[in-house]
């Protein structure tokens, strides 16, 4: 399991911080180019739209290459949200993609994203792949 993000989430009579950690028992990240941290209120979308990437706007879109770090997100409400993060090669295919509902108003100090295979892989650019990004 990777550290994916600590959230500090400032909430009363709550945890301080909710941890996010990204589970990834077949190595997929090792064959991975680019991830993304993708958070939606309320929950997550169908893994088949998280790999599409045809879903509502999230609340958070952080990109990055694989071996960074992801930011911090700052105040988080005490609700339910949906932590997703998605595993993309050079040219922005879809190698892994996983998604958690979480309800923080229940006192939650941990998230496990578990990272599942997409195979075969899908949505690489039909152009130009620049960090992540079909252009």
């Amino acid at each position: 399991m990777l550290a994916l993000a600590a959230l500090a989430a400032g909430l009363a009579c709550a945890t301080p911080s909710v941890n996010v950690t990204l589970a990834d028992p077949q190595g997929l990240r090792a064959g991975a180019t680019y991830a993304e941290f993708l958070m939606f209120d309320g929950g997550c979308p169908s893994q088949d739209d998280l790999i599409a990437g045809d879903y509502p706007e999230p609340l958070v879109d952080q990109r990055l290459d694989v071996e960074d770090e992801f930011g911090a997100l700052g105040t988080l409400d005490a609700k339910r949200y949906g932590f997703a993060a998605v595993l993309r090669t050079d040219d922005c295919g879809v190698l892994g993609a996983g998604c958690s509902e979480a309800d923080l108003s229940e006192r939650i100090d941990s998230v496990l994203i578990p990272l599942r295979d997409v195979f075969p892989r899908q949505g690489a650019c039909p152009g130009e792949c620049s960090e992540g990004l079909c252009e």
